[in-house]
């Protein structure tokens, strides 16, 4: 279970909150993106209140047609609560009618996209409901339109999951129902295909890797796409919780499935909209963690967005005509308006990057993606030799040991405490087993643990030239 869902009943309204954020501290220390809408409550009514009496009956026929209310039903029947007794869950199941009980969701401003593996209702939800969400919500097609995924967790990321993704959040008319999407354009390098291409882009000069069949997605099936996940540089700037880097995922290295040209092309900072009122203000700065998508019309006019627990994953979103593994919950909106389209940008959770710098590769930009640093032992018992990913979860609402974190992660990165540049990164060092004072024979986890002394120790890391 991975959805974050809060209702929260008075005797006027419900106020529904989902968003990707974890009951534990996250709000406050973490950069989330949530959706709120507040439901009015039909007052109750006696035989002598006929108006209210009819209010509740067209509330009641409305909220049998209307998607918001049936998913969330359907969704709070389906949530999977594990070791429940019998009559335990009994009661759960009242508490959930009760709760949305003369609920008017009438208003909804958005359409709910749920994924919920194996429910009875065989209807599991994923990408392909997020494609009906957004069709029941607006009949433009965003195409040749921007898409900005921000997300504090990335899966491998490949170029036909991301077509799929990109295409779906455009409203492409043709969409990518098959594992594979076709092209319909044959190898169309160098070649007018007079937007045959799905991307439906004229004049699709795609590189030549990307074009061997007609069963390929090419570049232009993505579009333009940008992508966020901090830098090593924003994880250790001043006053910042570097603690979050614990708890994000950056997308799977080249080795690991990642198509090299979108790992070093199409990830950007995540560089956080944190402005200080006082700047003698020791509050820290959030990182990015929540789940935020949002696609605009090239005239900027016209916009879709989500927010919701789904991280840019296959096991979140589904892929093709497979299903998503997790459970989740989000809401998808689209907007019409130069006004409206600049205000969902302007809570966008993180900056948006210039289209300036679009495809342009994370060396000119001087881009180092912050990964989680590892040891390689996995263990988190801590009466099991635990490894470093064990020893620290623990303690990464500490802020007492942020300093030494920080520290630590100047070692590991090989980012010099005195000018800030960053080496290629300590892990890859390591294991070629590169010489450093008190590390020449250590084993990749014992060289770690070093790393952890010295940063205990208060011992900064300086490159050569400092």
């Amino acid at each position: 279970m991975h959805c974050s869902l809060m209702l929260f009943r008075t005797p006027t309204y419900l106020r529904f909150v989902c968003g990707g954020t974890n009951l534990e501290g996250q709000f406050e220390i973490d950069r989330d993106s949530l959706y709120v809408q507040d439901f009015p409550i039909v007052p109750r009514w006696n035989s002598s209140e006929k108006s209210n009496s009819k209010e509740q009956n067209r509330v009641r026929t409305q909220n049998k047609s209307n998607t918001f209310c049936e998913q969330l039903t359907n969704f709070l029947d389906y949530l999977p609560y594990a070791n429940t007794k019998p009559d335990d869950r009994q009661v759960i199941d009242r508490h959930c009618v009760d709760i949305l009980k003369n609920v008017d969701f009438t208003k909804a401003t958005g359409r709910l996209v749920t994924c919920m593996p194996s429910n009875k209702n065989n209807n599991k939800g994923g990408w392909k409901e997020l494609r009906k969400g957004i069709r029941e919500l607006s009949d433009v097609e965003l195409t040749n339109g921007r898409i900005d995924f921000a997300t504090g967790h990335f899966g491998a990321i490949q170029t036909d999951f991301l077509s799929q993704m990109s295409q779906c959040f455009r409203n492409i008319k043709e969409p990518a129902d098959n594992i594979k999407i076709t092209t319909g354009a044959g190898n169309t390098t160098n070649n007018n295909n007079n937007g045959h291409c799905k991307c439906k882009q004229k004049n699709c000069n795609c590189d030549d890797s990307f074009n061997n069949s007609d069963n390929v997605t090419n570049l232009h099936s993505i579009g333009t796409v940008f992508m966020y996940h901090s830098s090593r540089k924003t994880i250790l700037a001043p006053l910042t919780n570097s603690f979050a880097v614990m708890r994000t995922t950056a997308p799977a290295t080249i080795a690991r499935g990642t198509k090299d040209i979108l790992l070093n092309n199409y990830f950007h900072d995540a560089i956080p909209k944190f402005r200080r009122e006082n700047e003698n203000s020791s509050v820290l700065v959030p990182i990015l963690h929540g789940k935020c998508i949002l696609a605009v019309h090239p005239n900027k006019d016209c916009a879709t967005i989500f927010v919701g627990s789904q991280n840019f994953s296959k096991a979140a979103w589904g892929y093709g005509n497979q299903q998503p593994t997790n459970v989740e919950i989000g809401v998808v909106m689209c907007v019409k308006g130069i006004e409206e389209v600049k205000d969902l940008q302007a809570r966008f959770p993180v900056e948006l990057a210039s289209d300036e710098v679009f495809n342009t590769s994370s060396e000119v930009r001087d881009y180092k993606m912050a990964r989680g640093p590892t040891d390689g032992n996995n263990e988190h018992d801590p009466n099991k030799n635990p490894g470093l990913q064990g020893r620290w979860r623990a303690r990464c609402n500490d802020l007492g040991s942020l300093d030494e974190w920080r520290l630590f992660l100047h070692h590991f990165w090989r980012m010099c405490c005195t000018c800030d540049d960053s080496g290629s990164g300590a892990v890859e060092r390591v294991v070629r087993g590169d010489d450093e004072k008190g590390m020449g024979s250590e084993t990749r986890e014992e060289r770690v643990k070093t790393m952890e002394r010295l940063a205990r120790e208060g011992v900064p890391y300086h490159c050569p030239g400092c």
